[in-house]
């Protein structure tokens, strides 16, 4: 989608425009003030909140400012870059982000520009432009994807609203699937801290609706009033505490702060809310500039929310889908309509990602879901439903158990031959390391071939073939020698760009092999050469850090991870496995996003050490799951999760029948399918 920049700044009394294009185009600043004086946009600002909170439309005169100041605004290259990018974007929407910094500019209704000639030809209501206010963030950005409906929390401190009007409006929706509905936290539920123990315990909503006043601190902090407390005093919180606390509950899965302003918010405190909320993790804000009546904004979010959610070209997009609702509230509301404004802190105003979305009603989906956690963990039930890395080895993953015992029992039977009476006791890895001291790197080699050879099928795992149906594009991780995991995925997403990063075959000086395989092609091609950039919300990538056979059709032995001393040097040459110009996007995607372990033991230093590694020794990402066999006993070291483990209770231990697991998994996808 093309877009175009306009950053407005202020020094001392003179105001200046200056604006760039995603072509490239960049315009001379030049000085608003020379035509628009810094009282009349005061005013004008007034002019228009006035308006709006009694839903007036703007007066003649007010309209009069509204055309000079846009003149104003888009005069000089600023007005031919738009030009041309409007023509340049066709039938599709321009965005059009305004770039404000200082406190005193973001009151300022620049939305309710009107272009002359025009009575309603407003910025904020064309149905060519999405206008929207950027935030400065250095957080990253990118859609995330949203499988079922959309999860939506209504938190409504003041008495007398509970999001009854919103669910009403919204049930069509609800009962299609289209929209989650959560249980809303209101009065004396949401005080604290009760309003914050709730928060960490409900399932991640992906859009909070806050209904309440909205305040400054002495400090010009800005504040959210929160339910009075016993004695009748009123509590309020600061915004940052606020989203602090979102930040760490529900960041994962938050893609929307919508911050509706009753009557008695203090005008412009929740359009410095929305920055703070935005800075902290929302990838887009609603807020309202100005108090508006709820006879006007209960409306506009019920609209919003059907544009969003079931708005066919509209729906994913919380700008278009204001700009929808602000055409409605022009006619019933006059300037109400420019109230709501969209604070964006990526580069698009699409943060849901529905392609691929499959709707449950309501009454299956209950149905699936009380079925699916009366057997299943919710921490790992939520995890299954978000974007998450999967990170596999042997043991409760299988992998070929034939052939493992096959290479064991002849490593045994050799070291036996040799003197060595303690085979039995060791771990695979000790076990090749000591055959390998006796005979060589090249027999033991020779001995893991003759025992893994892969015949003309490989039999997939039960529990990775469930987890590889639903696992979502990304980055995942393999320690596995046979590519249980990419034929898995290729089973389930043939449709999908598949990537393949692995070490270099024997002898060959190669640090790596990279190949891929697009939906296409039909087959796997060995790149020498990799793209820049990867869309890592419709790719797969699967690193295999421990090599082994490559998935091709031919397979070709890469490289083995065996011995102790293979696990060592691997652990030491991680960083140069992965191809210099996608690390950074790799190793950030896996950190961003919840691990799901299979197979994984807090017993073994290597899967110890691989995921310090993995998660840049810090916490992992929170909502990161380890699934245990019934029988295991490690759940207690997890929770306990001391020095050598990435973060104390970041790692939640599942124990369940994994053959069962699956049958869950894949019941559910099919109920869902159909």
């Amino acid at each position: 989608m093309l877009w175009v920049e306009i950053e407005i700044e202020r020094a001392r009394e003179e105001i200046t425009v200056s604006a760039r294009g995603s072509r490239g185009e960049r315009a001379s600043p030049h000085a608003l003030t020379r035509r628009f004086a810094v009282a009349r946009i005061r005013s004008f600002a007034q002019t228009v909140g006035r308006a709006a909170a009694a839903g007036e439309p703007l007066s003649p005169r007010a309209l009069s400012d509204a055309h000079a100041l846009y003149d104003a605004v888009f005069s000089h290259d600023t007005r031919d870059i738009l030009v041309r990018a409007l023509e340049a974007s066709g039938d599709a929407p321009l965005q059009l982000r305004f770039v404000i910094r200082e406190p005193r500019l973001q009151v300022v209704p620049w939305e309710a520009l009107c272009e002359p000639g025009t009575s309603a030809g407003f910025l904020a209501t064309s149905p060519r432009l999405l206008t929207t206010r950027a935030i400065t963030s250095t957080r990253p950005w990118q859609p995330r994807e949203v499988r079922r409906g959309v999860r939506l929390l209504v938190i409504a401190p003041i008495g007398g609203y509970g999001g009854s009007h919103l669910r009403h409006v919204l049930d069509p929706a609800i009962q299609r699937g289209a929209v989650e509905w959560t249980e809303p936290i209101t009065e004396e539920a949401a005080r604290l801290p009760g309003l914050f123990e709730h928060l960490r315990r409900i399932r991640c909503p992906h859009v909070l609706h806050f209904v309440g006043h909205g305040g400054m601190s002495r400090e010009r902090r800005p504040m959210l009033r929160l339910a009075d407390a016993d004695d009748g005093d009123e509590t309020w919180i600061e915004v940052d505490a606020f989203a602090q606390e979102l930040e760490a509950s529900l960041s994962r899965e938050l893609r929307l702060v919508f911050l509706e302003a009753c009557s008695g918010a203090r005008p412009g405190s929740l359009a410095s809310a929305a920055e703070v909320f935005a800075r902290r993790g929302a990838d887009t804000v609603v807020a309202y500039m100005w108090p508006v009546r709820t006879e006007f904004t209960r409306p506009a979010a019920s609209a919003f929310y059907r544009a969003l959610t079931d708005g066919g070209q509209l729906k994913g997009d919380v700008a278009a889908s204001m700009q929808a609702t602000r055409r409605a509230l022009l006619v019933q509301a006059g300037a109400a309509a420019f109230a709501p404004a969209v604070f964006v802190r990526g580069i698009s105003s699409a943060p849901f990602d529905f392609e691929g979305r499959k709707l449950v009603p309501l009454s299956r989906a209950q149905s699936l879901s009380s079925t699916l956690a009366a057997d299943v963990d919710p921490a790992l039930e939520q995890l299954l439903d978000t974007s998450h890395g999967l990170v596999l080895d042997r043991g409760a993953a299988g992998e070929d158990l034939d052939g493992l015992q096959r290479f064991r029992s002849s490593l045994e039977r050799a070291l036996r031959a040799a003197g060595e009476s303690e085979g039995e006791t060791l771990a695979l890895g000790t076990l090749t390391q000591r055959y390998a001291l006796y005979a060589g790197q090249g027999r033991l080699n020779r001995m893991f071939q003759k025992s893994l050879a892969l015949g003309e099928s490989l039999s997939i795992p039960p529990i990775v073939d469930a987890l590889g149906a639903t696992l979502r594009p990304g980055v995942h991780v393999t320690l596995l020698w046979l590519p249980v995991l990419e034929h898995a995925l290729l089973r389930h997403h043939a449709d999908r760009t598949i990537y393949v990063v692995q070490t270099g075959y024997p002898n060959s000086g190669e640090k790596r092999v990279v190949l891929v395989r697009a939906p296409t092609d039909g087959g796997w091609d060995e790149l020498e050469d990799v793209p820049e950039h990867l869309d890592l919300a419709r790719d797969y990538v699967v690193l295999r850090l421990y090599g082994g056979y490559s998935p091709e059709e031919n397979p070709i032995l890469t490289t083995p991870r065996i011995t102790e001393d293979d696990f060592i040097q691997g652990l030491m040459e991680l960083g140069e496995l992965l191809p210099p110009d996608w690390e950074s996007q790799l190793m950030g995607w896996l950190r961003m996003h919840p691990a799901l372990c299979l197979g994984i033991s807090v017993l073994e230093w290597r899967h110890r050490m691989l995921l310090q590694w993995l998660f840049d020794y810090r916490a992992a990402p929170e909502g990161s799951v380890v699934l245990l066999g019934p029988e295991e006993r490690e759940a207690e070291l997890w929770r306990r999760q001391g020095a050598s483990l990435p973060g104390r209770g970041k790692i939640r231990a599942v124990r369940c029948n994994l053959n069962h697991l699956a049958n869950r998994i894949r019941a559910m996808s099919l109920s869902a399918a159909s």
